[in-house]
């Protein structure tokens, strides 16, 4: 066999190691796109199953802590006036303390009812929720204007996705007014139509969910993913706990992939911070 014939030869078996290597790299990434999903819907199940918990117990506190402490209250109240009628300050004064004491239960057991599931998502839908959780801010913190833009219907919106948006509305308008230090945040729930691509002109449709301040801003850090007048203490505090802790950018950004959206945080310093949240629809939601 000649040299010429040696290096035919040679370059054969490398070429089929070639298409063996290559075949096993497409089964490799095939498998990693397979335990990719597979992470995807395990992520998204246990989403949905720590809000179905939430829910679940939130209606709970509602219906069962709530209903009896307002039952004690009443209780103790009228306790109050047949003891009235005997004159006994002291025991008055000790079921007027075990009052406030009720009422302070009672306010506590709804500022966590409404952290872990808002009645009013469950009964007007996210549009009166936005609307809701605006009110509330703006009447904890007065210096701060919030200006609302929802320019979409209530049916269009998957119902999968709302406690998506409500969710990063709670963290996006907490971090506002605890590190911006803005006067204004802009809320925007708009319908969106783009095509589908340069050359497929077909239109897809879409929600998209907008929280924009103008306040001090910040540098986002390149390494991490893509992002980077006294108020009531009691009040303050109120809007805190109905914000739910540990619920950060990281959170909102994986939240929202996992919803089947796209996160896209934008911060200036002395520009503001722009957090925008999209949603394809498709004809079977």
């Amino acid at each position: 066999m000649t040299n010429f014939d040696e290096l035919i030869e040679e370059n054969l078996k490398l070429k089929d190691e070639l298409s063996r290597t290559k075949a096993q790299l497409n089964l490799c990434e095939q498998s990693l796109e397979t335990c990719r999903q597979d992470h995807n819907d395990v992520y998204s199940r246990i989403i949905e199953a720590q809000e179905n918990e939430r829910k679940q117990m939130a209606f709970e506190l509602h219906d069962v802590l709530g209903k009896s402490l307002t039952a004690i209250k009443f209780s103790v109240e009228h306790a109050i006036l047949t003891m009235g009628r005997w004159r006994n300050k002291n025991s008055i004064k000790q079921l007027q303390d075990v009052v406030v004491m009720v009422q302070e239960t009672i306010k506590e057991t709804r500022e966590i009812t409404t952290s872990l599931w808002p009645p009013v998502l469950s009964d007007l839908g996210i549009v009166a929720t936005i609307s809701w959780y605006s009110r509330e801010f703006e009447r904890i913190y007065p210096w701060v204007f919030i200006n609302q833009a929802i320019n979409v219907e209530e049916s269009y919106i998957p119902d999968s996705i709302k406690i998506v948006i409500f969710r990063i509305l709670q963290e996006a308008m907490n971090n506002s007014i605890k590190h911006s230090n803005c006067k204004n945040i802009d809320i925007t729930l708009e319908k969106f139509f783009e095509p589908a691509s340069k050359v497929d002109k077909t239109l897809i449709r879409g929600v998209r969910f907008i929280v924009a301040d103008n306040g001090k801003g910040f540098t986002p850090p390149i390494k991490k993913c893509n992002f980077g007048t006294l108020a009531i203490q009691d009040e303050v505090k109120q809007l805190e706990d109905i914000t739910p802790k540990g619920l950060g950018l990281l959170s909102m950004k994986e939240r929202c992939k996992f919803s089947g959206g796209t996160f896209e945080l934008k911060s200036s310093v002395e520009l503001g911070t722009t957090i925008t949240a999209c949603w394809k629809i498709t004809e079977n939601n």
